[in-house]
C-alpha cells in the first residue's frame, strides 16, 4: 500500500495485491476478503483523533522497525511540504524540480 496527498485532509491510496496460493480459486474471492478488511479498517482511520497525525519525536526502535521509520519520515516531509504549497509538495514527491509549475493530476480512463 502506498498513499498519494490529493488536497488537505484527502488522500489516495494504491494498493497491489499478490498471492502465492489458491491459483486455482477466483481473484474475486481474495478481493472481496481484502475489501472486507478495509472497509473494517476506513472508520477507524477516518474518525482518529487528533485527525492530523502528531508527530511527537524520539521513539524506541528495533530492526524490524526500519521500513516504517523510514516511511514515517517521508510522511513527515510530505506533510511539511504539504502545508507549504503545491510546488513543495512537488518537490518532495520528486515529481518537479525546484522552481517548476505544478502538474495538473491527470484523469484515468477506465
Amino acid at each position: 500500500m502506498t498513499a498519494a496527498p490529493v488536497e488537505q485532509g484527502v488522500c489516495r491510496s494504491y494498493w497491489l495485491i499478490a498471492r502465492n496460493d489458491g491459483h486455482d480459486l477466483p481473484d474475486e474471492d481474495f478481493l472481496d476478503f481484502q475489501r472486507l478488511v478495509l472497509d473494517e479498517d476506513e472508520p477507524v482511520v477516518c474518525n482518529q483523533v487528533p485527525a492530523e497525525i502528531p508527530f511527537r519525536g524520539e521513539e524506541l526502535h528495533v530492526r524490524a522497525d526500519r521500513v516504517s521509520i523510514e516511511y514515517r519520515r517521508w510522511l513527515e516531509e510530505l506533510v511539511t511540504a504539504a502545508g507549504a504549497g503545491a510546488e513543495a509538495l512537488d518537490v518532495a514527491l520528486g515529481s518537479a524540480a525546484p522552481g517548476a509549475a505544478p502538474k495538473e493530476e491527470a484523469a484515468c480512463a477506465t
